[in-house]
């Protein structure tokens, strides 16, 4: 089964949800917020669906998700 992962809206200020698309929703995810120098800016481990981007600055960052076994990596830009 295909599994696509989308970040909505991108760009994003607020918060981003996390489309998985063949993915049940209850699965614990793991996300890790990595900026342009590969420097990590945020963590967050549980069943969520969606990221709180009030503390994030603005700018370019690589979000990856890890459902399961898998690691999903996705661009993700925030402007306020």
């Amino acid at each position: 089964m295909r599994t696509d992962i989308e970040l909505v809206p991108n760009p994003a200020s607020k918060s981003v949800q996390i489309i998985a698309k063949g993915i049940d929703k209850s699965f614990e995810k793991e996300i890790k917020i990595f900026d342009v120098t590969g420097k990590l800016v945020h963590t967050q481990k549980g069943v969520f669906n969606e990221i709180d981007l009030s503390k994030i600055a603005n700018g370019l960052y690589v979000v990856s998700i890890k459902i399961r076994d898998n690691i999903y990596s996705e661009k993700l830009i925030i402007t306020k």
